[in-house]
């Protein structure tokens, strides 16, 4: 694993599983961006976390 130093991207892992999110409270602690699951096959659509761009 990359030693955490200050010129690592702060990233975090989401799913349904977290839910709601508050996007602003997450933004204002440094974190740059998202891996979020949307989807699980062809059976599974997370609403929730779905941003169109």
């Amino acid at each position: 694993m990359q030693n955490r130093n200050n010129q690592n991207i702060k990233v975090i892992d989401v799913s349904h599983h977290n839910g709601t999110i508050d996007w602003a409270k997450v933004a204002s602690d440094g974190v740059k961006g998202a891996y979020i699951k949307l989807t699980e096959g062809t059976t599974f659509l997370d609403k929730n976390h779905m941003i169109i761009i």
